[in-house]
């Protein structure tokens, strides 16, 4: 994972744009979580970068996976991650006096597929459809 200013890397924090604003806005987990499994299999994932509120929405979003898993210490384990990754932008932010930064995740760092598809399955079965 790397921390950089928005600056630096303003080429590709353009090519996610389209897909931050239309996913990190709502409160639909499924959403979140498909879009995020999108981001995921592309090739050029690596240019996607979150910011603090991203990261927030998914750990809620996995969150919300749990529940509707039973308590799946999978789904357990990307909220806590997510979260832990939401606080360290938000320290990195802090420590350097920015008022924002962007996290860009490598290959290793991003959640499996699989787990996601498994979670967007939960979800739905559950009928959880808000994040709050």
């Amino acid at each position: 994972m790397k921390i950089d200013p928005p600056a630096e890397r303003k080429e590709e924090a353009d090519y996610n744009r389209d897909i931050d604003n239309s996913l990190y806005c709502q409160e639909d987990p499924v959403a979140i979580l498909s879009a995020h499994y999108r981001m995921a299999t592309d090739r050029k994932r690596a240019a996607y970068a979150f910011d603090h509120a991203d990261l927030n929405t998914l750990s809620l979003a996995w969150e919300r996976a749990a529940v509707a898993g039973c308590g799946d210490l999978e789904f357990l384990r990307e909220k806590e991650r997510y979260r832990i990754l939401c606080n360290e932008l938000k320290n990195g932010m802090a420590e350097h006096k920015q008022e924002f930064a962007l996290m860009f995740l490598e290959s290793r760092d991003w959640t499996k597929p699989r787990l996601i598809l498994r979670a967007i399955e939960r979800l739905q079965y559950a009928q959880i459809n808000t994040v709050h």
